[in-house]
């Protein structure tokens, strides 16, 4: 394939300085040989320069080695171009053209850009993006039901937590969970688990049904310098291998939501290269990000996840709303005789309503997380004076 010309790809062997001594050696061999007398291929060897010293073939090409200079802002924007194609629209048309009598759900189907690939991010905890993977989930599981992938009869997974844990993360870990999690058995064929999955998956011998699954990394900062590799091979390279020779294939019915919290700019993190090898792939893939309450209701980006109101209609919210509210006009005595009856004020609006709590929580910059705790508290004593004789007399 590399020597055939009418085709004018490009082809790479990337990380050569992982490859042992018989295979460098072997494998130069046979490219000297098939090489002779041809020079219209393009193969590119990328070698890490961490571990260059490490490398057997890079010797051998020392005449052909070039510099590795630092991508333009145009060449970001191609790349981000190429991978949105690959990941967003190619798989549109795959799943606009299939067979109706081998119907499959796309998992992108529930995302906003129909990405396979989703990032998650923010910069503090707490701010909503394990909710918003949960959002995914739900309307990911009604979207099987509606299919009937999910009935009395087929339990597909609509989503698998893969949580990392460091300092070091490696590819072992990984597919060790995802084994544990799918049902397959150690020691069996990841590749053919899930392509017998597609047909097989209502056999309860079998393991379970992931093909239309969202695949969900949660990824501490903790574990960023250890992850390169692993991100790039899962989310570009569509496949993942560990020890034993096993490997997860992606199926492009399957959405990978990546879950992390980025550091800061002035955390120590940033001056590790594997970090920023991190940080860039991060940048030219599908991204969304997670702020605080009261960035929330300032911005209105595309890239901003925005507030979930259907948490804060619910009726822990309204009636921690309606009391404060009432607090904040100065009805003292109306607040005294209230209860709180189910239903939305008139000319209700659910930013007022992030407001008002907001101004009461006590905190200058609160997370999500800190917010629910307070109304949460606060909806458990409203609750309790609402039911008390003896606080109504």
């Amino acid at each position: 394939a590399l020597f055939d010309e009418d085709r004018g790809r490009i082809y790479c062997l990337v990380h050569a300085e992982k490859l042992s001594y018989l295979v460098a050696e072997k494998a130069m061999d046979i490219l000297k040989f098939l090489s002779q007398g041809r020079k219209y291929y393009r193969l590119i060897i990328i070698c890490s320069s961490e571990g260059e010293e490490k490398s057997h073939i890079i010797p051998h090409l020392f005449l052909y080695r070039r510099p590795l200079n630092p991508p333009s802002n145009d060449d970001m924007k191609g790349i981000e171009e190429y991978l949105h194609y690959h990941i967003t629209q190619q798989l549109i048309e795959e799943s606009q053209s299939q067979d109706n009598r081998t119907f499959d759900v796309y998992a992108s189907c529930i995302d906003e850009s129909h990405s396979q690939i989703r990032i998650v991010t923010s910069y503090q905890s707490g701010v909503g993006k394990s909710l918003y993977i949960r959002r995914m989930k739900d309307k990911l599981t009604r979207k099987l039901k509606d299919s009937g992938k999910i009935s009395d009869k087929k339990s597909a997974i609509p989503i698998i937590t893969v949580p990392l844990h460091g300092p070091v993360v490696t590819s072992d870990e990984i597919l060790s969970i995802l084994q544990e999690q799918t049902g397959l058995k150690q020691g069996s064929s990841i590749s053919n688990m899930q392509q017998d999955l597609k047909t097989n998956y209502n056999d309860q011998n079998m393991a379970k049904d992931v093909s239309s699954s969202i695949i969900h990394l949660d990824v501490p900062q903790k574990v960023l310098r250890s992850i390169d590799d692993l991100l790039f091979s899962l989310l570009i390279l569509k496949g993942l291998s560990n020890s034993s020779g096993q490997i997860w294939r992606c199926l492009p019915t399957q959405l990978y939501a990546i879950e992390i919290t980025l550091p800061l700019d002035n955390s120590y993190l940033l001056n590790y290269p594997e970090v920023q090898r991190v940080l860039t792939l991060l940048q030219v893939l599908p991204s969304v990000k997670c702020v605080g309450p009261y960035d929330s209701a300032a911005e209105s980006q595309n890239s901003i996840v925005p507030i979930d109101f259907v948490e804060v209609q619910t009726p822990m919210y309204q009636r921690v709303y309606q009391y404060l509210e009432k607090l904040d006009s100065g009805s003292r005595e109306e607040l005294e005789t209230f209860s709180y009856m189910g239903i939305l004020n008139d000319n209700y609006s659910d930013l007022d309503c992030i407001h008002v709590i907001l101004r009461h929580t006590g905190l200058k910059n609160p997370t999500w997380k800190e917010v629910r705790h307070f109304v949460w508290f606060l909806n458990v004593q409203l609750n309790a004076c609402e039911e008390s004789s003896l606080m109504r007399r």
